[in-house]
């Protein structure tokens, strides 16, 4: 006999009744299509994958025992399974554990915020150490990683005492050097007082400096039949104390869907840019937002672009480059002018306290600095834009932002926002993130983005679909 029950009633059954034979049908029910979500990552463990995802599913915690969408939410889990899998496959960079002592660095005076963790600093720390000559690096290991004395170093380097000094001195203010410039660090200069920050005050500094640290070097993946997309997030701190993030996104397009063990090179590499310069992170204002994206089959084809507010709510589009024949930002009104005003859609359900205008796939940044509970609800302006047939069309929405529950096992539950809007074809977008606010990833009705500070990682993934 024929299950009639939705896939909505299966799981409200299942997370508010405790009903398994619920959870039961609706697993059979989509078996295959979950079989080929997991074949996206792992192609021969794809089996272990779903069964695994399925505990996690049975170990969620959706809002009120309800689930928006029942496939969305469980490509989350599929998605996020397959990426603790391979974190846990690949083998982590060898990195110098106890031997560094960041207290023995005395020449570096830092401010620091106690919030900001000891191993972040450190891994900063050995970024710059490898970049390094050779004749600085050797020795700072030597002094601070084994503890030598000048003399010992000084007879292992065949150099003499004041040599050895000197190239201490200088490698350590190059590591100060490169931390400040990286917003870590804020120190005195040789004049008077220490760097101000003219435009902000200190206490958003502060919290822009640790958003830029979270967000400092991500990497994201998309993974769909014949799409693999690489995208790398970096960010740093200007001099006014304003957070620079910038997002680029590599893809590589197949004519025949990925599969494990494929040589069939990319039929297109097409590439895609996200720049904005955040003022207060807490309140997401930002004075600059540039899009472009590329094809480097077609060089001409694409479209470059920036955005600044024209006020609360109102922002300046102004064309960079427009390439013939390619697709073409399509404003709401004063269609063939270089430069418009995009004007908010109308507000029905009340707005963010601060009215900001979120743009395009900064949204999740946003979302990941928001509370994990109920209180995050509420209407967001978000700026996207809709693909048309004379090309795309930038718009203001207001879009409603739900907590929408935990999902994982409970040693690692990942928190679920929601994010809809009926203007745009209905699509839920979901993103996820861990305990700690960091990014877990994100999805709409069609594809999954996964993000992890592991370039490793993040690599393998990609690897996985075309060797």
């Amino acid at each position: 006999m024929v299950n009639k029950d939705t896939d909505h009633d299966l799981l409200a059954r299942f997370y508010q009744n405790d009903d398994d034979s619920a959870l039961g049908v609706f697993v059979e029910r989509h078996r295959d299509w979950a079989l080929s979500q997991a074949r996206r990552y792992f192609v021969e463990e794809a089996e272990d994958i779903v069964q695994l995802s399925i505990l996690r599913l049975m170990d969620s915690q959706p809002v009120d025992g309800l689930v928006t969408h029942p496939l969305g939410w469980w490509r989350a889990i599929i998605s996020a399974t397959a990426m603790n899998k391979l974190r846990n496959a690949i083998r982590r960079r060898e990195r110098e554990q106890d031997a560094l002592d960041i207290s023995a660095i005395k020449h570096v005076d830092t401010d620091l915020d106690e919030s900001v963790a000891r191993k972040q600093l450190i891994s900063l720390i050995h970024e710059e150490l490898d970049r390094m000559d050779e004749r600085m690096r050797g020795p700072l290991f030597k002094r601070y990683f084994e503890d030598l004395s000048y003399r010992e170093i000084s007879n292992i380097l065949k150099l003499s005492p004041g040599t050895v000094a000197s190239r201490l001195a200088r490698g350590i203010a190059h590591i100060r050097e490169s931390l400040v410039h990286r917003g870590v660090l804020v120190f005195p200069s040789n004049n008077q007082g220490a760097i101000t920050m003219p435009v902000n005050n200190l206490s958003i500094v502060r919290k822009n400096k640790e958003f830029a640290l979270k967000w400092r070097d991500i990497w994201t993946v998309l993974l769909d039949d014949n799409v693999r997309v690489l995208g790398r997030i970096t960010s740093s701190i200007d001099n006014d104390g304003n957070v620079e993030i910038h997002w680029r996104m590599d893809t590589a397009l197949y004519d025949s869907p990925t599969q494990d063990g494929t040589s069939e090179p990319a039929k297109d590499h097409q590439w895609s840019e996200r720049e904005i310069v955040l003022t207060d992170v807490d309140r997401f204002t930002w004075s600059h937002f540039r899009a472009s994206e590329g094809s480097m089959k077609s060089k001409t084809a694409g479209w470059d672009y920036q955005f600044t507010p024209s006020n609360e709510h109102n922002v300046c589009v102004s064309s960079i480059r427009d390439a013939q024949n390619a697709a073409k930002i399509m404003p709401r009104s004063q269609d063939n002018q270089s430069e418009w005003i995009i004007n908010p859609e109308t507000d029905k359900e009340g707005s963010d306290d601060n009215g900001s205008v979120i743009p395009d796939l900064f949204m999740p940044l946003y979302i990941c600095n928001q509370s994990l509970d109920g209180k995050s609800n509420r209407t967001v302006r978000w700026m996207s834009f809709e693909v048309k047939e004379n090309g795309r069309q930038w718009m203001i929405l207001p879009s409603y932002l739900r907590y929408a529950g935990r999902k994982g096992l409970p040693t690692g539950l990942s928190h679920t926002f929601e994010l809809s809007n009926p203007q745009i074809d209905n699509n839920v977008f979901s993103i996820w993130v861990d305990n700690d606010g960091a990014l877990i990833g994100m999805s709409d009705n069609r594809q999954s983005i996964l993000a992890t500070d592991d370039e490793v990682i993040a690599r393998g993934l990609v690897s996985r679909g075309r060797c």
